[in-house]
């Protein structure tokens, strides 16, 4: 969370929400003055973001595809997506969606296991034929090129020496 810089007033999106434990932590980290939005494809992961945050008015939840979300162009400050970028069938799709959404140097921030070394490789094969919600997971400069192919600047990877790299990238 350091890393998007959340100020006051800022709108923020949790992309693969889940539960909603980063959508609460956001919205506790500028003390609720902002926007805070947190979508999942599972009605079951919404039905219980919106059952344990009931009654905050910042925070919002949506039943939404990576691929389609329904909010404004230019509406979004702060992006996350964590742990969730490998299931998605079209990444490219997704990141299109991100960048409309995202205003003039709103930043996205992905963390992922990332195939730069062997171990992370070897998952991906493994649960590329186990796990049927396992698209891919992607290398640094697969994320690098996917934003570049969409228009999103690249700004950095950080690499916490663990299979997991956070990719982040601005819409300029």
């Amino acid at each position: 969370m350091d890393i998007l810089e959340l100020k006051p007033d800022m709108a923020f999106l949790d992309i693969g929400c889940g539960t909603g434990w980063a959508v609460k932590y956001a919205y506790d980290k500028i003390y609720g003055r902002g926007n805070f939005i947190g979508i999942d494809i599972s009605e079951n992961m919404i039905s219980i973001a919106r059952e344990k945050y009931t009654g905050i008015q910042a925070i919002e939840f949506i039943k939404s595809s990576a691929e389609n979300i329904d909010l404004l162009p230019d509406s979004v400050d702060r992006n996350i997506c964590t742990n969730s970028f490998h299931h998605y069938p079209n990444p490219v799709k997704v990141l299109e969606t991100v960048k409309r959404i995202l205003k003039p140097n709103g930043i996205l921030c992905i963390a992922d296991v990332t195939t730069d070394s062997f171990f992370p490789k070897l998952l991906n094969m493994i649960l590329k034929s186990t796990e049927m919600g396992h698209i891919s997971f992607y290398s640094s400069n697969q994320y690098k090129e996917m934003f570049g192919k969409v228009g999103l600047k690249f700004k950095e990877t950080q690499d916490f020496n663990s299979p997991i790299k956070i990719h982040i990238c601005q819409k300029i």
